[in-house]
């Protein structure tokens, strides 16, 4: 909803697809409107700044894509292995790199890299580049930075969201949620919002954007083929691990763990606090839910077959999980199985063995209370 309410665009006016008359027309036009606004405040926020990537970098949903230099006191976000998919026609190409600050409690952009080209400095005091602004071209710097801005918009969408949600999580947890637990499982009462809306979003969601080709609008600005191209080939060498989904690792592999402070003096990273105080939430409504049905006893858990098979049939089917059980094994709580041994190098293609050939996995105990057994 951030990136909604922002409106930031891929770069082709939206004009086309507001429909003269119609309550779709009526909604984009006013979100276009409220867009301009929203954007506006963010920068004037900040003293009505020019910095408009390091505005987005500090108080938007996008921050997610920031890591930390701890040896030059920088942040950056690296979106160059983009650079090699073919855009849309009439289309600027993704990539780019940002390397920002902190300044006067915000992220400030101290230089940008695009298309071979470095800018810093007094690049950003270019009066031809101002020049062309106020004629309402891009050039410069400042295209440089929208290129950025739009590549991370393409990530977000695509890759972690289309890919994470719809490719890889939801359409598994709804599948072995509804196969291995009868309608009236605690459980998977619990987990029926997120699966109704799983089943609701994911054929239809498949459908519109690539049968229809409507990802090259919504998703980002490649064709349909080179975002096939760019989600096959991000699965295959940077396989998902569930466990870096939890907030705290999810910082920690960022070296972000100190800007999530909320007593931190100068910038906080907010949408990682916000991120978190949700996961804190959904925790607490999952304690309290299995807390009810099973009497904090990791006994009562482990006598559950109908959850034993919706755990095993989560390891068949989920391989971030599988991933998770490799590498963080002290995150999912159990041990990971003892044949076959995973990778010591990380290598490209590399996927954790299809999980028939594990050796059984128990459930992990997650009450730890005395009663369980090992």
């Amino acid at each position: 909803s951030e990136l909604q309410n922002l409106g930031f665009g891929f770069g082709k006016s939206h004009g086309s697809t507001v429909m003269r008359g119609s309550r779709t027309g009526e909604r984009q036009a006013t979100s276009g409107l409220e867009s301009i606004v929203a954007l506006d405040r963010l920068l004037a926020k900040y003293g009505n700044t020019t910095d408009i990537l390091g505005v987005v970098l500090s108080d938007t949903v996008l921050s997610m894509h920031l890591s930390f230099d701890a040896d030059s006191q920088e942040f950056v976000v690296d979106l160059s292995y983009l650079e090699s998919y073919k855009p849309l026609p009439g289309f600027a190409k993704l990539g780019g790199r940002a390397v920002l600050a902190e300044r006067n409690g915000r992220l400030a952009t101290v230089s940008l890299e695009y298309a071979g080209k470095k800018y810093s400095g007094l690049d950003f005091e270019d009066a031809e580049v101002e020049e062309d602004y106020e004629h309402s071209k891009l050039s410069g710097w400042r295209f440089a930075e929208k290129a950025i801005i739009a590549s991370l918009l393409a990530k977000t969408q695509l890759l972690t969201h289309f890919r994470t949600i719809h490719l890889e999580l939801a359409p598994a947890l709804q599948a072995v949620t509804i196969d291995t637990l009868p309608v009236n499982h605690a459980l998977r009462r619990l987990l029926m919002p997120f699966t109704s809306r799983g089943i609701q979003a994911t054929t239809t969601n498949l459908q519109l954007w690539f049968e229809m080709r409507l990802a090259e609008f919504g998703l980002a600005p490649l064709p349909v083929e080179e975002q096939l191209k760019l989600l096959h080939e991000t699965m295959e060498s940077s396989p998902l691990n569930l466990a870096d989904l939890d907030m705290d690792n999810f910082a920690q592999s960022r070296n972000m763990g100190a800007f999530s402070d909320s007593s931190r003096e100068g910038w906080k990273w907010t949408w990682h606090i916000r991120a978190s105080e949700v996961e804190k939430k959904l925790d607490n409504l999952v304690d309290c839910w299995l807390d009810q049905y099973y009497e904090g006893s990791d006994a009562m858990v482990a006598a559950d077959d109908e959850l034993a098979a919706w755990w095993s049939n989560l390891i068949v089917h989920v391989p971030s999980l599988r991933v998770a059980l490799w590498t963080n094994k002290d995150w999912v709580g159990t041990q990971a199985p003892t044949t076959p041994k995973p990778p010591t190098t990380t290598t490209k293609g590399w996927q954790p063995p299809p999980s028939p050939s594990y050796d059984p996995i128990p459930m992990p105990n997650y009450f730890g209370s005395e009663d369980s057994s090992e």
